[in-house]
């Protein structure tokens, strides 16, 4: 760089000096910036998806308090898990959710999710939600977390009370009836029964999440990364879980091939659902 003087009185003083950065200095400026950068990012995109879920286990909390309320409210009656057996595959009215989402207008049919009779003990419509599921139909979804239908699914009995809605008690069968009450959930213990599960975008349609002994008929969401999905229990807790075989969100009717991956998942929730 050059300066100019001049001499005042005796004295020199400095004019026109050039402070400008050169072309080469500020490249690489912008260099060490883009580094920061590509190295903040990963960062803040895995702060992001660890907020997600947090927000949805949070969600599914509030939901499971809210179906452990009506419960107490009803001599510890479950809120009714039924889906029509019309084909339709609608929930009925007097369900803890109605309607279904898998087709428009049910993906955004608010009312039928306020027709469920836990809203009154939730009174949000943000908390049937994950925040990290994509969309379905183009659209957020009204609901995208279901019931195990173990959980105040239909049976028998349940036919004298509505007798269009499917018996969905034999998924199971016998060994393992569908739980009527609170009081009922021993084998699993509350601490260990699946009660709200963070469903697959691509099964996701009435309120029922439904496994047999050897498949499931509806999945589990593996949304939050890593390859993880949220459940809710009948003691009120909520956990995250990290699957070690699935690695996509399946479709319906998926069995799992014994002694893979998939399997111990399959196997893992499954006892969740019948106990041990």
């Amino acid at each position: 760089m050059n300066s100019v003087t001049s001499e005042i009185g005796g004295s020199q003083k400095v004019r026109g000096v050039a402070n400008s950065f050169t072309l080469i200095e500020l490249l690489v400026v912008i260099a060490i910036i883009a580094i920061i950068a590509a190295m903040l990012l990963p960062a803040l995109s895995k702060a992001k998806e660890t907020a997600k879920c947090v927000q949805c286990l949070n969600n599914m909390k509030q939901l499971t308090g809210g179906w452990v309320m009506y419960a107490d409210d009803n001599n510890q009656q479950l809120a009714y898990n039924w889906v029509n057996n019309d084909g339709s595959g609608l929930a009925p009215a007097g369900c803890w959710v109605t309607g279904w989402v898998r087709t428009l207008p049910g993906t955004t049919n608010e009312a039928w999710v306020r027709a469920g009779t836990i809203f009154p003990y939730t009174a949000s419509l943000g908390i049937y939600q994950c925040p990290d599921a994509p969309l379905l139909n183009n659209h957020v979804a009204v609901r995208t977390v279901s019931i195990n239908n173990r959980m105040g699914g239909a049976n028998t009995l349940s036919l004298k009370i509505n007798p269009g809605v499917w018996d969905s008690s034999s998924c199971l069968g016998p060994n393992y009836p569908i739980f009527k009450k609170l009081t009922n959930i021993r084998s699993p213990s509350p601490a260990s029964a699946i009660v709200c599960v963070d469903e697959s975008i691509n099964t996701v349609d009435d309120g029922m999440l439904v496994l047999t002994t050897n498949m499931w008929q509806n999945s589990p969401t593996i949304r939050h990364s890593p390859k993880g999905c949220n459940f809710s229990f009948a003691d009120g807790h909520v956990e995250r879980w990290q699957w070690i075989g699935l690695a996509v969100d399946q479709g319906f009717n998926i069995t799992p091939s014994p002694g893979t991956l998939q399997y111990q998942d399959f196997e893992k929730m499954l006892a969740h659902v019948t106990g041990p």
